[in-house]
């Protein structure tokens, strides 16, 4: 019996429902191209992909907020700057970002045992679904919601019940699988079981410490016995 099936009484869950950046994928050298590109196109100088990887996790309006505080520039070039990201970033997404190591080991894993997927990420589906398809995984997923495709995004439960919903599997027999508080607790607002990955931007806040039902370094760890 693997690590899953001791958690759902014997049996794996139904649906697993996974977030994206941090999670499946290392999103964040494209992020700071995006970044820099933007920076650049505002006069000031290129924050470099280890500043900006401290800056990921709460959403590109954030990012862009502490980019521009960075810089020094006022908040009211947010919006310019949130322009000229989004262009920037729509044309390198796919450029450097990467699968985590057993991602995709686990996604095939599922499959083959007839778990059904879903992806519920705050990434707009404009983003992500280039990225499942140019990393080859798009296929894994029954339906992929972003934070455009609900009222509220993470951490509200608004994604992970349309994902039940759709896939009609109750709380019960569902898995939620991210990387930050946002993750965390909207699987507690949702009713369901979380698995927390070590590896993702959790803003140095150890996901641990939020209290997942499992805690992997490697998503293959689901399988472990």
């Amino acid at each position: 019996m693997n690590k899953l099936q001791r958690h759902f009484g014997g049996q794996l869950p139904a649906l697993v429902l996974f977030d994206l950046d941090g999670t499946l994928i290392d999103s964040v050298p494209d992020i700071a191209i995006a970044t820099d590109t933007m920076l650049k196109a505002l006069g000031q100088a290129a924050a470099g992909e280890p500043l900006v990887r401290s800056w990921v996790g709460n959403g590109a309006a954030t990012l862009v907020a502490r980019a521009l505080a960075h810089a020094g520039l006022p908040a009211q070039t947010q919006e310019q700057a949130m322009t000229l990201w989004r262009a920037a970033y729509t044309l390198c997404c796919t450029r450097e970002t990467r699968l985590y190591p057993g991602a995709r080991e686990c996604l095939q894993q599922l499959q083959a045992a007839d778990v059904a997927m879903a992806l519920v990420t705050n990434k707009p589906v404009q983003f992500a679904q280039p990225i499942l398809d140019h990393l080859g995984i798009a296929q894994y997923f029954r339906i992929v919601l972003g934070g455009e495709c609900v009222e509220q995004k993470k951490p509200a439960p608004d994604m992970l019940i349309e994902a039940m919903q759709d896939a009609n599997v109750t709380a019960q027999h569902t898995l939620m699988v991210g990387d930050s508080a946002a993750d965390i607790n909207a699987a507690k607002a949702a009713g369901v079981a979380v698995a927390a990955v070590t590896y993702g931007y959790d803003n140095g806040a150890p996901v641990a410490s939020l209290s997942p039902d499992l805690t992997v370094d490697n998503l293959t760890e689901l399988f472990d016995r």
